[in-house]
């Protein structure tokens, strides 16, 4: 297994006719220096990996090897038990070429949860039995190491440094010895940078909106003016606004009204009454899942992930209590939808669970499918009951988690609404109309698992803010006008990215996978190209610096169409329809050829001689 941790939980599971060993994440690498590979002159790409040496946690990978092979040699069978992604597949390999494990005696297991059913049941796959329960890996072989997914976490590691290694050397040599460039690193700094230029050129635009305080029986109500005889036609009272602008563009303008309208009568011209559903969203994918503890935690995806992989491996003795949290897909198994209706029907009664159970697709572009959505092993496991065994930390996350998945069981919750169209006249003649809506939570449905009560009216909120509750009217009431008021507004700039739309944006572009989405920021943030100001992330002038040089130079490889679709061929390796030689000789020529064309052109800039990064791979390190 990869963790030390987890090697622990699943020993007490497994019992005494198992030796448990931590690999502690990765046994070999690509070396610390070059490609990597055989020879790039020549198109073979072939990895000469070593065995690391873990200096952040103090661990010689070679005695871990050692360790992992002389216990080999002793057993049975050796089980290969890392996580159930290609990263994990890999590591899975490598320990098998690095420790001489021969093939006839290796048995690759894959489970997605570490509780004593789940490791059961996919120790009984994995040696051609059957368990009820058991996950459905879909083309994996049971047993076996899926070579195709090596093969693309070998390519990816590889691209990498085709990439990184060129590009870092390119710009330190033009910017700083302590910069850096990357496939998928350069692209999100670039997303950050030319947000903020957007922001930077942004004119506002200025815009009034007119506000009446009415009454109705002592009960007051606000409403805002949608339309008006004089308003331009095409203009829009919201932004963003069309071609004519706004329809109230200045303060004078909104003064003429307001005067207007506070000598005007007010009555109810229309009520619609209605109701409205809001459905539960999916269970949390990785990218869902660091999106909602940036924003709603105020966590670091890094940190929460960190949290996440504790409550996935065990906390104080117990089985794990969440699902595998790399993943990008929304599946739920079965079982788990079953056991989930059963504790939803049991704690809130049956109206809270819908006739079918909720299915969900994934709908993000380059979805692997590779297993379930983030979601608590045991459904009936609430957060209350683990307050004695989890951090404060830890029982935030686990939270998050238990609410997302149980609310995604649960029926719609309803709103009643009321939609009120109101005409202001002056003199008789019509000088406006005005809008005001509400909607009241009558039944909870999937909001229950969020806390929220139908009958504590104060505590109602959903997406859209609180709103206001309306007095009963009718078509033709006569109101009572208390004030009128015009309020100026600005358009606003696009907003800077922060960690959780910064994964939104890659995710959407199909730009990195589960398991590099924290380390994005991270790297971005320890080469000083970006610094984080409350949740925006701001690019710093060596950001700025960095980017335009590569954008100048380096465009089509650090931009976002050429990194998502390779992340697409990396896909296709995955599947097996690519050949992972095939995709590295197709890229290395057209590559290496534009990254001498941009050196000569930085060059020439400079009115310095050029020298090609890309055959400097001998006599530089990274």
């Amino acid at each position: 297994m990869e963790s030390p941790t987890k090697a622990r939980t699943v020993k007490n599971i497994l019992g005494d006719d198992y030796e448990v060993i931590a690999s502690v994440g990765h046994v070999r690498d690509l070396p610390p220096y070059g490609y990597g590979v055989e020879s790039v002159e020549k198109l073979d790409f072939t990895p000469k990996y070593v065995v690391v040496k873990d200096k952040r946690r103090g661990v010689d990978k070679s005695d871990v090897v050692a360790d992992i092979a002389k216990a080999a040699k002793h057993a049975t069978r050796v089980f290969l038990s890392t996580d159930p992604d290609r990263e994990g597949e890999a590591i899975a390999w490598h320990i098998k070429e690095a420790a001489e494990i021969p093939d006839d005696k290796v048995t690759r297991v894959v489970f997605h949860e570490i509780t004593k059913p789940a490791i059961e049941a996919a120790f009984a796959e994995a040696t051609g039995g059957h368990v009820d329960g058991a996950a459905d890996h879909g083309r994996r072989t049971p047993g076996k190491i899926d070579m195709d997914l090596v093969d693309a976490q070998q390519a990816r590691r590889v691209l990498d440094r085709l990439i990184g290694f060129p590009l870092t050397w390119f710009v330190q040599k033009k910017v700083s010895r302590g910069a850096s460039a990357g496939r998928v690193q350069s692209v999100a700094l670039g997303l950050i940078v030319k947000r903020e230029k957007e922001i930077q050129s942004f004119r506002a635009v200025e815009y009034w909106s007119i506000h009446a305080g009415l009454e109705k029986a002592g009960r007051g109500f606000e409403a805002e003016l949608a339309n008006f005889p004089a308003m331009t036609k095409g203009a829009s009272m919201r932004p963003p606004f069309r071609a004519a602008g706004p329809a109230i563009p200045d303060e004078s303008a909104a003064n003429s009204l307001a005067t207007t309208f506070n000598r005007s009568e007010f009555s109810v011209a229309s009520v619609t009454k209605g109701e409205k559903r809001r459905g539960p969203v999916p269970p949390f994918t990785t990218s869902t899942f660091q999106q909602a503890a940036v924003n709603r935690l105020g966590m670091s995806a890094a940190r929460a992930m960190g949290i996440a992989q504790e409550l996935y491996e065990g906390v104080n003795g117990q089985s794990g209590l969440i699902t595998y949290m790399r993943t990008d897909s929304v599946s739920i198994s079965p079982i788990a939808r079953r056991q989930a209706r059963d504790w939803i029907s049991g704690a809130w009664g049956n109206q809270f669970i819908p006739d079918k159970e909720r299915v969900y697709a994934t709908r993000s572009k380059g979805a692997q499918e590779a297993h379930e959505a983030i979601r608590p092993t045991d459904p009936s496991a609430m957060p209350e009951s683990l307050r004695r065994v989890l951090s404060a930390d830890q029982l935030r996350v686990y939270t998050l988690i238990w609410q997302r998945f149980t609310a995604s069981q649960m029926t719609d919750a309803r709103y009643a609404t009321m939609a009120v169209e109101i005409e202001a006249r002056d003199n008789g003649a019509l000088a406006g109309t005005f809008r005001a809506s509400a909607s009241a939570l009558v039944f909870e449905g999937h909001l229950k698992a969020y806390g929220a009560d139908v009958n504590d009216r104060q505590a109602e909120e959903d997406e859209e803010g609180v709103v206001t509750a309306l007095p009963e009217l009718a078509q033709g009431d006569i109101l009572t006008r208390k004030a009128v008021d015009s309020r100026r507004h600005q358009t606003e700039p696009p907003p800077r990215y922060t960690e959780a739309s910064l994964v939104r944006a890659l995710e959407e572009e199909g730009i990195g996978r589960p398991s590099t989405y924290a380390s994005i920021v991270q790297t971005v943030m320890k080469r000083d190209y970006v610094e984080r100001q409350g949740r925006a992330l701001v690019p710093q002038e060596l950001g700025f610096i960095v980017h335009d040089l590569l954008e100048q130079h380096m465009k089509k490889y650090v931009d976002v169409p050429f990194t998502g679709e390779m992340e697409k061929e990396l896909d296709e390796v995955a599947a097996g329809e690519r050949d992972y030689d095939t995709v590295l000789r197709e890229f290395w020529p057209g590559f290496k050829k534009e990254l001498d064309e941009g050196e000569a052109s930085a060059e020439k800039q400079q009115g310095k001689r050029p020298t090609s990064a890309a055959t400097s791979a001998t006599r530089r390190t990274s």
